[in-house]
């Protein structure tokens, strides 16, 4: 026995999600990016997320930026290292 289609036509129209676009998106008031990052203790690549520029333009240049740096294994998270222990590296 199959279900019947649910009937969308007396719905409201919600608000549609925010679009994500070649890695970025408008949140709130501020532009954020996602790149993939490989995790250093799995191996396994994981999104990251990094938010809080003023423009889609700042956002898209830090991510470009973070790409470069991920594909030549140099990508560091700005919250999880300290500015000493990346000296010490």
């Amino acid at each position: 026995m199959t279900k019947p289609l649910a009937d969308t036509s007396d719905k409201p129209n919600k608000k549609s999600a925010p679009k994500l676009r070649d890695g970025v998106m408008k949140r709130g008031t501020t532009w954020s990016y996602v790149i993939r990052v490989k995790d250093p203790e799995t191996g396994e690549s994981k999104p990251k997320w990094v938010g809080g520029f003023a423009t889609e333009e700042a956002a898209k240049a830090a991510r470009d930026e973070a790409r470069v740096n991920a594909r030549r294994g140099e990508y560091v998270d700005r919250n999880e290292i300290t500015v000493s222990e990346y000296l010490d590296d």
